[in-house]
Parts: structure tokens; C-alpha cells; sequence
């Protein structure tokens, strides 16, 4: 017996644009169907059958005509290009019969599945019965092909389980868009997405606030353009970098000094008046400071430049605001010192 990869093959070599309905039937899904165990038997295939307004293409009757009432599955077949064109008379005819539950359309290259008695939906909504499309050249066409169309899968309900299976996908790609919408019109989904957002920004030391950032997020649910007002080429399609340089000046017992780069403010005051033992082993309660000899490392094993030596302390000086203003409070309550920090773009 020909095998389903086989059948394939074959309908790929012989299908080509300019065949008669006859011949797709002959060389491409005769073939296929033959390689899906189902016999050139007018029991289990019964072709030209007649229905109240016409005849369907094939009639499938996986346990026999003489065991069923109703086929299992009509095949409407097209010639090359006309796949769509017979959709509309086959799900009719399946409902005229009334217990076609299946109804496959073909013009060989394209293979489109139906359900005919989608619950909720109308008869004449076509579009929305479709469960499964499968093109001749698809990749997994042989691995899918009898799981949806094998006459033992039709036989004992696995390849309506399957379809049905499918179709609850196909719908939902459909509702996806309404979905999207209502989620955009709903407070709680731009609240999370700020969250989301200034999570992202306190990544790279920057602390913005949840108000802005939630206006944010409403304009762009809006569909309203981002416009940040920080490029110097004046494209405001392109955000900020987050790692952009900011000075920062400090301000011990009223002098001023300056430094730039990311939040160095924990820099600045090491450099400026080192600090005693009690303000490191205080700080040390918190993850800006440990007592180890060797440097701290990143998590890829290499030394992490952001940590500055001060005797058996090693301190880390890129914090973001929020840290920076944990090591300024430790600082003023340890050496009594008063001490300022802001940060200037």
C-alpha cells in the first residue's frame, strides 16, 4: 500500500495550475485518500452522492453505508485555484443531509476542513466553521493529514476531537483584536504595564514616577506617538538611553562638588572625606557594602568595576537614587555630617 508520504509526493508532481476538476481528482486526491485507507469501496466511498439540491463530490462512510445513517464527511473537490469557490455548496449540502458533521473542500494543493455544525454559529457564517487548512507543500502535511482525515481517525472520533481542537484555536486568533482592545480601555492593564515600565528604568538607574509613567502607557494604549524631547537629532521615535550620562553634585557641610556619570553619588562621597570603620560595618547591613578581600564579581565571573576598596570594605558606587540615598542616610547618621546629593540631566 502507498504510504501517506508517498501519495503526496506523487499529487505534488502532478498538480500543477492548469488541471480539470477530473483530473485532481485522479492524480492528486484519489491517491492521498487510497494512502489514508480509504478503498476505492462504494461502501466506505460513494462518489457523485446525490443530495436535495444537487450531488456531493465524495460521501466518506468510515464504518460502511450499510452501518450509517449519514456520512461521516463530505469532499467537495475544485480545480487548482477554485479551492474556495465550493465551501459555500458543501456546508450547504451538509446541512441539507443533516448529519454531515464534516465537510472537506480541495483542489488538491489546498485542503480546507469545516465544521458544519459549529455550535452558535449560523448557517450561513462559512467563515468561522473552518477548523483546519492544509496546504500539499506543507512540512507536516504527512504527519497531519491522517490524524484529521485517516479513516480509522475518522472512525473512532479522534480526527473531530483533533478538528474541534483546532477550530477552538482558530477562533480565538479572532478574538485577539477585541481582546487587545478591551484590555487597552481597562485601568488595571495600564497600571500593570507601568509597573512593568519603571521596573524596566530602575534596571539602569533610573527612578521615574509611576504617574509618568502610567500617562505613558495610557497615550501609547491610545495609539498616541512617543514623543520624549531628549534627542538632539530631533527623532522622537527614539527613546533616551537609560544609560546616558547625568551629573551629580554634592553638597558636604555646604560644598559643592561635582560628578559625572550614572548616579555616582556613593562614588563622590568616598572620594571626597573616606569614611570611617562605623560607617562601613553600618553599611555593610546592607548590599552596597561587604567585607571580603578579593573584588565582587558580576554574575558572569568577571571582577565588577562598580565596587571601590576603602580599607577591608569593598562599596558599591553606581547605585540608583533610592540606594544612593540609603548610603547619604547612613552617611549623615554615622559621621554626623550633613550631606546633599541631586542629580542633573
Amino acid at each position: 500500500m502507498t504510504t501517506v508520504e508517498q501519495a503526496l509526493q506523487d499529487a505534488r508532481k502532478w498538480w500543477k495550475p492548469g488541471l480539470k476538476e477530473a483530473q485532481t481528482r485522479k492524480f492528486t486526491i484519489d491517491p492521498v485518500l487510497r494512502a489514508l485507507d480509504w478503498p476505492d469501496d462504494p461502501g466506505l466511498i460513494n462518489v457523485e452522492e446525490s443530495v436535495e439540491s444537487g450531488s456531493v463530490d465524495y460521501a466518506l462512510y468510515a464504518h460502511g453505508k450499510s452501518r450509517q445513517k449519514y456520512p461521516s464527511l463530505y469532499i467537495e473537490a475544485k480545480r487548482p485555484g477554485k479551492d474556495t469557490d465550493g465551501v459555500v455548496q458543501a456546508v450547504d449540502y451538509a446541512h441539507e443531509n443533516g448529519g454531515v458533521p464534516l465537510v472537506l473542500v480541495t483542489d488538491g494543493k489546498n485542503w480546507h476542513f469545516y465544521l458544519t455544525h459549529e455550535p452558535g454559529s449560523k448557517k450561513d457564517n462559512y467563515a468561522k466553521r473552518r477548523a483546519l487548512t492544509l496546504k500539499l507543500d506543507d512540512e507536516h502535511i504527512a504527519e497531519l493529514l491522517p490524524t484529521v482525515l485517516g479513516r480509522g481517525a475518522v472512525a473512532d472520533g479522534t480526527a473531530m476531537a483533533k478538528l474541534e481542537e483546532l477550530h477552538g484555536y482558530e477562533m480565538a486568533k479572532g478574538e485577539f483584536g477585541p481582546a487587545w482592545l478591551r484590555l487597552c480601555k481597562s485601568q488595571d492593564f495600564a497600571e500593570s504595564v507601568a509597573e512593568l515600565l519603571t521596573a524596566e528604568l530602575e534596571r539602569f538607574d533610573i527612578e521615574p514616577s509611576h504617574d509618568d509613567a502610567l500617562a505613558f502607557v495610557q497615550d501609547r494604549l491610545r495609539g498616541e506617538p512617543v514623543h520624549t524631547g531628549n534627542n538632539a537629532d530631533g527623532d522622537d521615535s527614539k527613546p533616551p538611553s537609560p544609560s546616558g550620562k547625568v551629573k551629580v553634585i554634592l553638597t558636604l557641610d555646604g560644598k559643592e562638588t561635582e560628578y559625572h556619570g550614572r548616579a555616582t553619588a556613593v562614588r563622590g562621597l568616598l572620594e571626597w572625606d573616606r569614611p570611617d570603620l562605623g560607617l562601613l560595618s553600618e553599611l555593610a547591613k546592607t548590599p552596597y557594602a561587604v567585607k571580603q578581600a578579593a573584588r565582587p564579581q558580576r554574575r558572569n565571573g568577571t571582577p565588577d568595576r562598580s565596587w571601590q576598596k576603602n580599607g577591608d570594605y569593598w562599596v558599591h558606587t553606581q547605585l540608583g537614587r533610592s540606594a544612593s540615598q540609603a548610603f547619604i542616610g547612613h552617611y549623615n547618621k554615622v559621621t554626623g555630617k550633613s550631606v546633599v546629593c541631586t542629580e542633573q540631566n
